[in-house]
């Protein structure tokens, strides 16, 4: 099962990808439903920057294990689901991250 909760864009990382292109990865904070604080750097990054420092976003995370997580977003979303195109099918993939929007 998954948890929605509140999150914050603490930093943006400028990485640049294997193409030479500068691309901005936000690092997002957010407090799981259990009360301890988590940092992660999404794995995927945009040009121009999506999100500034301080910003408040949506984290989507599956119980007990925050490092799932994702801003919800479709971009980031998507993304996601292109990172585990070989875990998941797309229609398992929608069904659980529409069993997540509901529950919260």
């Amino acid at each position: 099962n998954g948890i929605k909760t509140e999150g914050k864009i603490t930093a943006m990382v400028k990485k640049t990808d294997s193409e030479g292109s500068k691309m901005w990865h936000p690092v997002v904070e957010f407090t799981t439903n259990n009360g301890i604080q988590f940092s992660k750097e999404m794995i995927f990054g945009t040009s121009p920057p999506a999100y500034e420092t301080g910003d408040a976003v949506e984290v989507l995370y599956y119980v007990g294990n925050p490092d799932s997580a994702v801003i919800n977003s479709y971009f980031q979303m998507y993304k996601e689901f292109l990172s585990h195109q070989f875990r998941f099918s797309l229609p398992e993939f929608l069904i659980e991250f529409c069993n997540l929007w509901r529950q919260n």
